[in-house]
C-alpha cells in the first residue's frame, strides 16, 4: 500500500525537481545534476496516492523548466513565451496520460515506460528549432566520462539512461520506505547501464584516438550577451568597427601563429567587407595569411545574404565556401539556407566546417564524419543568447563524443578545444584570446556515426511496447464481457 505525502512536500519535490534542471542547465559544472532532478518528483508520484496529482506535478515542473530556459537562459522574450506556456501544459497532459495509463504495470515497468518515452520524445524535439538547443544540454551528464553511451545511438539514448536511473534511484526510496524487495527489472536496468559504458568504453578503446595531431586555435571575442562592447564610441559605422575590432582581433591570429598554431578559426561577424565581392580585399587577407604561414577560417554575412565561411590556405588561397546549413529563423535570423558539406584538407588533416546553429543539428555532425572529417571547426556567433557559453560547450561535448572527432569553437563569448572522447583540452571564458591545443585527428565514428537514427527505433518501440502491454489486456477484457 502506498504511503501518501500531504500536498506541501508532493509539490515542492516537483519544484525541487525543476530547480535541479535549471541548475544543471546553467552551471556546466553542475551538468551531472540531470542525473538526480528527476528523482524527486518520481518520488513524490510513487507516493502519493490521487491520480489527478499527475497532471499538476508535471505541469509544475514543465513550466518551471520550460519558462527557465526561455527566459533565464536563453533570454527570449519574443512570441516564444508563449510557445513556453503552452507546450508544457500539452507535454504534461501527455505525460499524466501516461502515468495514468501505465498504473497497472509495476514500478520498474512504469521505469522503462518513462525512460523510452522521455528518449522518444527527446529525439524528435531536437529536430525542431529552438529545443535543438536546449535537448542536448539536457541530455548531458556533465562529465566526458558520462558522454561515453551517446556513442551508441546518439544522445536520446545517453536521456533513456538518465531518466531510467532516476527512476531507479525513487524505485529504491519507494522500496525503503514500504519495505519492497526491488523487481527484477531493476537488475536488469542496473546491467543495462553497466554494460552501455562498458560497451562504449571498450569500443572506444579499440578505435582509440589516432597519434596524428593538429595544432588548432579558436578565438575568443570577449564579448557580453548582446553583441559589440569593444568598438570604441566615436566610431559611427557598423563597418567601422567591425575595421576597428577585426584589427585587434588580427594580432591574436599572429600571436596563436607564432605559438605553433596550424588552423586558426574566427568567430562569426567579424569582417567587414565581403572578400567573395570585393577583390582588393580579398587579396589582402590572402597575403597576411601566406605572411603566417597558417590557415584561417572566417565566417561573415555576405552581401547576398548568406551564411559562409571559408577557409583560407597559404598559398593557395580561398577555398570553396561553406554556406550555413541551418538558419536560426526562431529568432529572426534571415537568410539562404546552404546545401553542401565540403572536407578540406590542410597539414595533413581532413576538416569540416559548422556555423554557430548548425552544431545543434546532430545530422550536420554525423554526416561531415561519414564524409571523412577528422575534425570539426565551429566559427559561432552565440553572444545574443545569455548562457550561450554554457549550451555550445556542452553541445560541442556531446557531438564530439557521439561521432569520436574532436572540435575547435570560436564564439563571441568563449572559445574551446574539445578532445574526440568529449574531454575539454582548452578553453577561455569570455575575454578577448584564444585557446590553443592539439587536436588528435578521429576517422571512422561511432555506432551511432555507422548507424545513425536506426539505432533509435528501440526507444519508441520499446515505449509502444510497454504501453501495449500495460493496456492491451484491459482491452480485451473489455472487448470480451457481455
Amino acid at each position: 500500500m502506498k504511503k501518501k505525502l500531504r500536498p506541501y512536500p508532493v509539490f515542492a519535490a516537483s519544484i525541487l525537481s525543476g530547480m535541479l534542471w535549471l541548475l544543471a542547465l546553467a552551471f556546466n559544472p553542475a551538468g551531472w545534476l540531470v542525473w538526480f532532478a528527476y528523482t524527486p518528483l518520481l518520488i513524490s508520484l510513487f507516493f502519493h496516492a490521487k491520480k489527478w496529482s499527475a497532471a499538476f506535478l508535471h505541469l509544475l515542473i514543465s513550466l518551471e523548466v520550460s519558462i527557465g530556459v526561455y527566459l533565464i537562459l536563453l533570454s527570449i522574450q519574443s512570441w516564444m513565451i508563449l510557445f513556453a506556456l503552452i507546450f508544457p501544459a500539452l507535454l504534461a497532459l501527455l505525460l499524466s496520460f501516461l502515468w495514468l495509463a501505465a498504473q497497472r504495470l509495476d514500478m520498474p515497468a512504469r521505469i522503462v515506460l518513462a525512460a523510452s518515452g522521455v528518449a522518444s520524445l527527446d529525439w524528435g524535439l531536437s529536430l525542431t528549432p529552438i529545443t535543438a538547443v536546449v535537448s542536448p544540454s539536457i541530455s548531458l551528464g556533465g562529465f566526458p566520462s558520462l558522454l561515453l553511451p551517446a556513442s551508441l545511438f546518439g544522445f536520446p539514448y545517453l536521456t533513456f539512461l538518465i531518466v531510467g536511473f532516476n527512476g531507479l534511484l525513487a524505485y529504491l526510496a519507494h522500496c525503503l520506505a514500504t519495505r519492497l524487495k526491488p523487481g527484477r527489472l531493476i537488475y536488469a536496468f542496473l546491467a543495462l547501464l553497466f554494460l552501455s559504458f562498458m560497451i562504449s568504453a571498450l569500443l572506444s578503446s579499440i578505435q582509440g584516438e589516432e597519434t596524428r595531431k593538429i595544432t588548432v586555435a579558436a578565438m575568443d571575442a570577449g564579448m557580453t550577451p548582446g553583441g559589440f562592447h569593444h568598438a570604441p564610441p566615436e566610431l559611427e559605422t557598423e563597418r567601422q568597427a567591425l575595421a576597428s575590432l577585426q584589427g585587434r582581433y588580427w594580432d591574436l591570429a599572429i600571436d596563436a601563429s607564432s605559438k605553433g598554431a596550424e588552423l586558426y578559426v574566427w568567430s562569426e561577424k567579424f569582417f567587414p567587407l565581403d572578400p567573395l565581392q570585393d577583390a582588393g580585399y580579398k587579396a589582402r587577407l590572402e597575403a597576411e595569411v601566406d605572411s603566417l604561414n597558417m590557415a584561417m577560417a572566417i565566417a561573415y554575412r555576405s552581401q547576398d545574404n548568406r551564411n559562409i565561411a571559408i577557409p583560407v590556405f597559404p598559398g593557395s588561397g580561398f577555398a570553396t565556401p561553406y554556406e550555413k546549413i541551418r538558419i536560426a529563423s526562431v529568432v529572426g535570423e534571415k537568410a539562404e539556407a546552404g546545401k553542401s558539406r565540403p572536407i578540406y584538407a590542410f597539414s595533413g588533416a581532413n576538416f569540416g566546417l559548422l556555423i554557430c546553429y548548425d552544431m545543434h543539428y546532430e545530422e550536420n555532425t554525423r554526416i561531415l564524419t561519414r564524409l571523412g572529417a577528422e575534425a570539426i571547426l565551429v566559427a559561432s556567433n552565440a553572444a545574443s543568447w545569455r548562457n550561450s557559453k554554457g549550451w555550445v560547450l556542452r553541445t560541442a561535448s556531446l557531438r564530439a563524443a557521439e561521432n569520436r572527432i574532436g572540435f575547435a569553437v570560436a564564439t563571441d563569448v568563449g572559445s574551446f578545444i574539445i578532445a574526440p572522447s568529449g574531454r575539454v583540452l582548452a578553453r577561455t571564458e569570455g575575454t578577448p584570446g584564444y585557446s590553443l591545443h592539439e587536436i588528435p585527428l578521429s576517422r571512422g565514428g561511432t555506432v551511432y556515426t555507422r548507424w545513425g537514427h536506426w539505432g533509435r527505433f528501440a526507444f519508441p518501440f520499446c515505449f509502444l511496447g510497454v504501453l501495449g502491454y500495460a493496456g492491451l489486456p484491459s482491452f480485451l477484457a473489455r472487448k470480451r464481457a457481455p
